[in-house]
């Protein structure tokens, strides 16, 4: 009975490493640059605006159009960030 309990004390080690390891992946992967909700900021043509600097950590700042515009807009968001209902696709225009 030992056996089988060591065996079975195995494989869920095995299981819980298998899905710590899918989770690392999906926050590493899952990010709002390749979502296709994420809209990256960009000057207007005929602006006096410039282009935005993309931040050194945290990359180029956009917003995201997964829900309706809130009191002040969409929310805006770097593309480095993660929410949890991420859908992979091609950006919108």
């Amino acid at each position: 009975m030992s056996s089988e309990g060591s065996e079975l004390g195995k494989a869920m080690l095995e299981f819980h490493e298998a899905m710590d390891r899918h989770r690392r992946f999906v926050r590493e992967t899952s990010r709002c640059r390749t979502c296709a909700y994420f809209v990256a900021k960009v000057a207007q043509r005929g602006s006096s605006m410039e282009e935005p600097e993309p931040d050194p950590v945290q990359g180029i700042l956009g917003r995201c159009l997964r829900r309706a515009p809130q009191e002040f807009g969409h929310p805006i968001t770097y593309e480095t960030a993660w929410c949890g209902e991420y859908e992979r696709g091609e950006a919108l225009p």
